[in-house]
């Protein structure tokens, strides 16, 4: 059998209590996010919303979050399967008219 490799990191600064304060920290806001539907990718730190949250966010209903994205108004970005959208897509919506005709 091979023995497993074991890196150290040495945090200059940190100590070990304020080392677990921090991951504990940012674990908390993970999840926390995560269970509002927004992410963040590691690529840019841009804000990834899931549509629920999307439509919450813009107080709108999925299925009008839905029709823009069919109408080409919003692009959708997938995650293992999952739809998102960018945070600043939704901020950054064009102030176009667009016709909702949409039963609820």
């Amino acid at each position: 059998m091979k023995k497993a490799m074991q890196e150290s990191v040495i945090l200059i600064g940190f100590s070990e209590e304020r080392f677990k304060k921090f991951l504990s920290s940012a674990m908390n806001e993970y999840f926390e996010n995560w269970g509002k539907g927004i992410l963040k990718s590691s690529k840019d730190e841009e804000e990834l919303m899931t549509i629920p949250a999307s439509a919450k966010f813009l107080n709108k209903t999925p299925r009008t979050i839905y029709n823009w994205i069919d109408q080409g108004v919003l692009k959708r970005y997938y995650i293992q399967d999952s739809p998102y959208l960018k945070r600043s897509d939704l901020i950054n919506l064009p102030k176009i008219k667009i016709q909702e005709n949409e039963k609820e």
